[in-house]
């Protein structure tokens, strides 16, 4: 068989709905408007509803919907009136089925039984259901609805404080508002990021933030109602959705599509978030007025909760939330979502058929009014990718305080980010191969070359060998013998060796000067004195007494000799032979140096310095030994590469740090106990190595002490391997809270 035996009138589901007679239900109102240049036929149920935007063609369909004739009759009336008239081109079996799968999507026909739902490659190229009515809307595995009353009572009452906020006293009291929260974020932006990585995440701030959200998110269901009721809408139902099993309150404002005015649906898609961002500014000068207390935690909670999370997920108009409204109200995009991801179902099976996107014989083109393209392309991708990171930084949030909760939320996010939406996808394309890819003569036909190449080259990318590496932080290390630093505190008085010159042991290089270890150098000297002659006059006198006085001049001699060794440590000599590397030399004199203070370093001509190396010990037993190549380079990256050997591989695991400088705090990576305020002592196992830099003798010296990457080549692995042991590695790091 041949492509051109293929009717493109035709569709693979017209059997299934060739009698089907459907109606428009009673109550259904039509009115016109003009969209970027276009008229459109916006069809509401009286019952409340968003409405279905049917351009012209499609409306010709939808009005001829009496539930007398079947769907095959009026496909031929509308043909034969077509060829008849030469007008345009009749509609196709697709076309008919879409229109009826949007109606019937939209709860806007009845049928004379019961109609199942199309198949999804079936869906319709005018817009899908934007958003059900609270009553018809089905509950999910994280949401569950729970209708508690009819607010209309409570409305009637606050009818007037509506009336007074979304009016222009209402809009310069908001407006004050929101410029103090500006001017309060500006001013204390360090103060409030400070505050928010001590107590977040601690029970009391939990306890706060989960009894605080409800009453917020009340507040900003409130808001939505009185705009509703501003402009002449009803609310007819309100109750609480269990999202994750928090309360959290919601009115139904669904009659705002009913409004005929688009700023009027803006403001009401807009009213919850300019509540919220008003009780953060609120909650932001409360906690920075206030004394420490129940007051000030919670002025803060309110202001995270109503600004903060409000701007990541509620305005966020890539979350189909009131910002998702707003943009489709301000930009004239009703259904943009369900629109988007519609032309994505549509275009991946052309791309993959190799057809064009005007192709007839391929359905589910959405209708595009002028300059909706770019906006369909890019909305569906770019709201799963924003869904992606919100959601996978929430379960990171929750396995940095549960276990349980950290994988739960992981599996749920997994399900639903990626292999749900992958299973329907695949399940898609398979289904737009079967019914629309024409006369397919064999498995080798050029319609199949592209599914299958495509993810035969996705699979070969993901199994064929890559470079694998692993990467750690190291210091510049030198043996003890190396360092040249006081053992006392001390001003240096004279600097005896310059930067760059050859010393040998036991060479003197630096001189110090301590006046107060010198005055009680003195005075223990005066202290003996006294007390020998003390122990002269008890000889033979009081055997008693003379016993105390030679206990006393012992411990004094024992106190001078120290102080001796002292002021003999005034003279920093050198411990080893080598080459002087004192940087600042000329800086030194007057200087006040504290027992313990690295100058400097004396390095042996040729030898080449150590890095010490921490890795975490979930890292460590991945490594393979040996490895292949070792290579090091500065972490300001100011030096190119380097290459090492490894010395050392640490046969056991502990937990202190070799320097602070790789801790988290100190601009390192790896995180240590918060109570340690020397930021040596790691919250897991880590592993020492020593690895040896192949540094020719031209080469500028790393400073000791100086931060370094150290890469370990293990040779080459699969991209998906590597990807799972990273993802494995961090999992278990993270999801294992220390206490």
């Amino acid at each position: 068989m041949v492509d051109t035996a293929f009717d493109p009138l035709s569709s693979p589901q017209w059997h299934r709905v060739a009698e089907w007679r459907p109606r428009l239900r009673d109550g259904v109102t039509v009115s016109r408007l003009w969209q970027r240049g276009k008229r459109w036929h916006v069809l509401r149920d009286a019952a409340g509803g968003p409405g279905c935007r049917l351009d012209p063609s499609a409306y010709e369909i939808a009005g001829r919907l009496d539930g007398r004739r079947s769907l095959r009759e009026l496909c031929a009336t509308l043909s034969h009136h077509k060829v008849h008239a030469k007008t345009q081109d009749p509609p196709t079996q697709d076309d008919v089925i879409s229109v009826v799968t949007t109606l019937q999507q939209h709860g806007l026909i009845a049928f004379d039984g019961n109609a199942p739902l199309l198949s999804p490659w079936s869906t319709p190229t005018m817009a899908a259901p934007e958003a059900q009515s609270p009553q018809h809307r089905p509950n999910s595995l994280l949401a569950w609805r729970l209708p508690l009353l009819n607010p209309t009572w409570l409305l009637d009452r606050l009818g007037s404080l509506g009336t007074w906020l979304f009016s222009p006293l209402g809009a310069v009291l908001w407006t004050l508002l929101f410029a103090s929260l500006l001017i309060g974020l500006l001013l204390h932006a360090p103060a409030l990021l400070s505050h928010a990585h001590t107590w977040l995440g601690t029970p009391r701030y939990l306890l706060l933030a989960a009894l605080a959200y409800p009453l917020i998110k009340a507040v900003h269901e409130l808001a939505h109602g009185l705009a509703v009721r501003r402009w002449g809408g009803s609310v007819r139902e309100a109750g609480v959705t269990l999202m994750m099993l928090m309360p959290i309150p919601y009115v139904d404002a669904s009659a705002a599509h009913g409004f005929e005015r688009a700023w009027q649906r803006a403001m009401v898609s807009a009213a919850g978030i300019l509540a919220e961002l008003a009780l953060a500014a609120i909650g932001l000068w409360v906690w920075r007025l206030s004394m420490p207390g129940l007051v000030q935690d919670l002025g803060f909670v309110v202001w995270f909760i109503a600004g903060v999370s409000t701007l990541l997920f509620n305005a966020n108009p890539l979350q189909r939330l009131d910002g998702y409204h707003l943009l489709t109200d301000v930009m004239a995009l009703p259904n943009l979502a369900p629109r988007s991801r519609q032309w994505w179902m549509h275009a991946l099976p052309c791309w993959l058929m190799g057809r064009s996107l005007h192709d007839p014989t391929v359905p589910g083109a959405p209708v595009q009014a002028l300059g909706e393209k770019p906006w369909l392309i890019a909305y569906a991708p770019l709201s799963w990718l924003c869904q992606v990171v919100l959601w996978s930084g929430m379960t990171w949030w929750l396995g940095g305080i549960s276990t349980v909760l950290g994988f739960l939320a992981g599996a749920l996010v997994a399900w639903q980010l990626l292999l749900k939406p992958c299973a329907h996808w695949a399940r898609l394309l398979w289904q737009s191969l079967l019914w629309h890819g024409g006369a397919i003569g064999s498995p080798r036909s050029p319609i199949w070359r592209r599914p299958v190449m495509l993810p035969g080259l996705a699979l070969l990318a993901l199994l064929l060998p890559w470079p694998d590496a692993r990467l750690a932080q190291g210091i510049v290390w030198a043996p003890e013998q190396a360092l040249v630093r006081p053992e006392v505190d001390g001003f240096v008085q004279q600097v005896h060796s310059q930067e760059g010159s050859t010393v040998r042991a036991g060479d003197l290089l630096l001189t110090l000067d301590n006046p107060g270890l010198r005055a009680e150098h003195q005075r223990t000297q005066a202290k003996l004195a006294q007390a020998e002659q003390g122990q002269f006059s008890q000889m033979g006198l009081d055997s008693g007494k003379a016993g105390q006085a030679s206990d006393e001049v012992q411990r004094l001699h024992e106190r001078l000799a120290y102080l001796d060794a002292q002021l003999d440590h005034l003279d920093v000599r050198a411990q080893r032979d080598g080459q002087l590397v004192l940087p600042q030399a000329q800086d030194l004199p007057g200087r006040y140096l504290k027992r313990g203070t690295l100058v400097g370093h004396v390095m042996p001509p040729g030898e080449r310095p150590i890095l010490r190396v921490a890795m975490s010990e979930q890292d460590m037993r991945d490594l393979h030994l040996p490895v292949r190549d070792v290579s090091v380079q500065p972490a300001d990256r100011s030096a190119p590469l380097i290459r090492a050997a490894l010395l050392r591989d640490g046969g056991g695991a502990g937990t202190q740090l070799p320097s602070a400088a790789l801790s988290r705090e100190m601009g390192g990576g790896l995180p240590t106990d918060p109570t340690d305020k020397a930021h040596l002592r790691t919250l897991r196992p880590v592993v020492l190595m020593d690895v040896r830099l192949d540094m020719p003798a031209t080469h500028d010296p790393m400073p000791l002490g100086g931060r370094a990457w150290v890469r370990f080549d293990q040779g080459w692995s699969p991209p998906i391997a590597q990807a799972w042991r990273w993802v494995r590695h961090r999992v278990a790091e993270r999801f294992n809270p220390a206490h």
